[in-house]
């Protein structure tokens, strides 16, 4: 795999950034920010150095921030990803700007609160209206607050 530093602008709120894509091919890249990919529609493979993985919709996968990922699909795949910087995490903890995570596919649908907070969130997000920066900033807060207890276990703190 060869490796292209993709720079991450966050254009609405510091250290955080939505996308959604439709992606047939993505060529290896890493990047200073963690990502959550969440499949909202279709299939696909992602590579990291160490492993390959088939992805589906309603799963998600964690990048670490400077891991190499690439991602292909045989069709068109649908993916809502999150990216945010190790900074975000200095309010909760200072620790935990050192964090790792197991990178591997997970079902968002066996954590219905934090998919709907996901949801909302991006919804939030992508909103026109120019009173959304709080309001999803809140959402994030809460999204990080649910997830926080299912990701632990994805975690390694070094």
């Amino acid at each position: 795999m060869k490796n292209e530093l993709e720079n991450i602008y966050h254009s609405k709120i510091n250290n955080l950034n939505f996308l959604l894509v439709d992606i047939t091919y993505r060529k290896p890249h890493l990047h200073f920010d963690i990502e959550l990919a969440f499949v909202l529609e279709g299939t696909g493979t992602v590579r990291t150095q160490e492993h390959s993985f088939e992805i589906s919709a309603e799963q998600a996968i964690i990048f670490n921030n400077c891991q190499l990922h690439e991602f292909s699909s045989r069709g068109e795949m649908k993916l809502l990803i999150l990216q945010f910087s190790t900074q975000i995490f200095e309010m909760v903890s200072p620790q935990l700007d050192k964090i790792h995570f197991e990178s591997g596919p997970f079902n968002l649908r066996d954590q219905p609160e934090t998919l709907r907070l996901l949801l909302k969130t991006a919804l939030s997000y992508f909103s026109k209206d120019g009173n959304t920066p709080p309001v999803y900033f809140g959402h994030t807060v809460m999204l990080f607050y649910f997830s926080i207890t299912f990701w632990i276990s994805l975690l390694i703190i070094f």
